[in-house]
C-alpha cells in the first residue's frame, strides 16, 4: 500500500513538472509568435495620374497586373508637346541670334566711345600746344621780334583748339552714354531657355512610369480617352513594403 501511494505521488509530481515545463515553453513560443483574431495587412497606395493632359494612345497595364519600378504604365499623345518643344527651340534660336547681333552693336558702340576718347585726348594736346605757342609769342611780339599778325594767328589757333576740345569732350560723353547694355537681350534668352526646359519636361511627362513595384487596381479607362492634368486613372498598390496592424493582449 505504501509503495502504491509513493508511486502515485511520483507520477503526480512528474505530471506537474511536465505541465510546468510545457507551460513555460508555450509561453515562450507565444511571446515569439504573437497572434490575433483582429488584424489587417496594409500597404501604401499611389493614385496614378499624368502631370499633363491629353489623349491616351496606349495603356500597357491591365486590372490586377503587377508592374516593376520604371515600367511604362500608359502613354499620352506626345505630338502636341513635341511641337511646343520645336517652337520653343526656334524661339530660343531667334533670341540667341538677337543677342549676338546686339553684342556686335554694343561692341561697335564701345569702339566709338574709345575713338571719341582718343579724339578728345588729341584735341586736348592740340589745345595745350596752341596755348603754349600763343603765350610764347606774346612777349616776343611786345618786344617787336614777332609781328602782331603772327600773334593774332596763334591766338586764333588757340581759340579754335579750345572749341575743338570742347566739341570732342561732348562727343566723348555722348558716345559713352550711347553704349547700350545686354541685360534685356540676355533676359530674353534666359526666358526662352526656361520655356524650352518646361516644354521638354511636359513632353517627358507624357510617358507615365511606375514609381515602384506594385499591383494595378481600379483601372477603368482605355486608350483613346482624353484626360486632364492630375486626373487619377487607377491605383497602384506599393508591394515593396507591407504593414501589419493587430490588437494583441
Amino acid at each position: 500500500m505504501r509503495r502504491f501511494i509513493s508511486r502515485g505521488r511520483l507520477i503526480a509530481l512528474g505530471t506537474t513538472a511536465l505541465a510546468v515545463v510545457v507551460a513555460v515553453l508555450v509561453a515562450s513560443w507565444v511571446r515569439g509568435h504573437p497572434s490575433s483574431s483582429d488584424a489587417s495587412i496594409d500597404a501604401d497606395v499611389v493614385h496614378v495620374a499624368a502631370a499633363v493632359g491629353g489623349r491616351i494612345i496606349e495603356i500597357r497595364v491591365r486590372e490586377n497586373s503587377r508592374v516593376r519600378r520604371d515600367d511604362v504604365l500608359f502613354q499620352i499623345d506626345p505630338l502636341p508637346y513635341q511641337l511646343v518643344v520645336t517652337q520653343a527651340q526656334a524661339d530660343l534660336a531667334v533670341a540667341e541670334g538677337q543677342l549676338d547681333t546686339h553684342r556686335r552693336y554694343v561692341s561697335t558702340q564701345r569702339s566709338n566711345a574709345t575713338l571719341a576718347q582718343d579724339q578728345a585726348l588729341n584735341a586736348k594736346a592740340n589745345y595745350e600746344l596752341a596755348t603754349r605757342t600763343a603765350e610764347r609769342l606774346r612777349p616776343l611780339t611786345a618786344k617787336g621780334y614777332v609781328p602782331n599778325q603772327q600773334l593774332d594767328q596763334a591766338d586764333v589757333n588757340a581759340h579754335d583748339a579750345a572749341t575743338r576740345l570742347q566739341q570732342a569732350r561732348v562727343e566723348q560723353l555722348a558716345a559713352v552714354e550711347a553704349i547700350d547694355t545686354l541685360q534685356a537681350a540676355e533676359s530674353v534668352v534666359a526666358a526662352r531657355q526656361a520655356a524650352l526646359a518646361l516644354a521638354k519636361r511636359n513632353l517627358e511627362d507624357t510617358t507615365v512610369r511606375a514609381t515602384h513595384d506594385g499591383l494595378v487596381v481600379g483601372l477603368t479607362v482605355s486608350s483613346g480617352e482624353f484626360v486632364a492634368p492630375g486626373q487619377s486613372l487607377f491605383t497602384l498598390i506599393d508591394t515593396e513594403e507591407w504593414f501589419a496592424s493587430a490588437n494583441l493582449r
